[in-house]
């Protein structure tokens, strides 16, 4: 709780200043890992996999099937509506990749960090039309679970709702509440092991959620079968 409150303050242990050379070329690393790779953007769309976790595949499968406008639509709305998909637009947070809040205020990006952030295009405007399908599939499982329409009273609360509990259970968000307490690690070695991790985890992170859910459904009295059928 402690390292929560600090990092929230920006006081959180930075490491010694002897990191400072092996963090600057382990960001460098990193961010060419992912500008101008085109398997990068290929990647970026399958994370809408695990939304099934929450979300019907019939609704996702709507949610994909978009056209170009009806995309811009769902952008304009999720930001609109959720705080996290406005947050998300404004490349927050620390990832040894994503640009700082002190560049977005100064607006003193560098050559380098010009031409990466080109490169890093691609794989963005991937990850920003995902959410897009996202936030179209929790509006057409709100639809047909909770009978809502675009036009009723509560409509957009309730998709923002959903779509929020899908980023947040199944989605990489790079914010201080969203990362274990390793990835906000600021030193060498978490940030050297950690690089690029946080799909994994993520992953990590359901199955155990999932197998958890299954025993306890088992403990309350399901049958196997049905707390397998339940938790798949």
């Amino acid at each position: 709780i402690v390292n929560i409150i600090k990092a929230f303050n920006g006081t959180a242990a930075q490491g010694t200043p002897y990191d400072t050379l092996g963090l600057k070329s382990l960001h460098r690393y990193n961010v060419a890992q992912v500008a101008y790779n085109l398997r990068v953007v290929l990647q970026q769309p399958l994370a809408i996999t695990r939304a099934g976790m929450l979300i019907d595949y019939t609704s996702i499968l709507k949610g994909l099937k978009l056209n170009p406008s009806a995309i811009k639509k769902n952008i304009e709305e999720m930001q609109k509506y959720s705080g996290i998909a406005a947050w998300k637009s404004l490349g927050f947070y620390d990832v040894n990749i994503s640009r700082g809040l002190t560049h977005l205020i100064k607006h003193d990006t560098g050559v380098f960090e010009k031409i990466s952030n080109v490169g890093m295009w691609g794989a963005e405007k991937a990850d920003l039309m995902t959410w897009a399908a996202i936030w179209g599939a929790a509006k057409a499982e709100v639809t047909k679970t909770q009978h809502l329409t675009p036009e009723s009273e509560g409509f957009y609360e309730a998709v923002t709702k959903l779509f929020e509990d899908v980023i947040y259970k199944t989605q990489v968000v790079d914010s201080i509440l969203t990362k274990n307490e390793f990835m906000r690690d600021k030193g060498t070695f978490a940030r050297l092991v950690g690089s690029f991790m946080s799909e994994a985890t993520t992953n990590a992170s359901m199955l155990i959620d999932a197998i958890d859910k299954y025993h306890l459904d088992m403990k309350r009295g399901m049958s196997k079968r049905d707390a397998w059928q339940k938790n798949k």
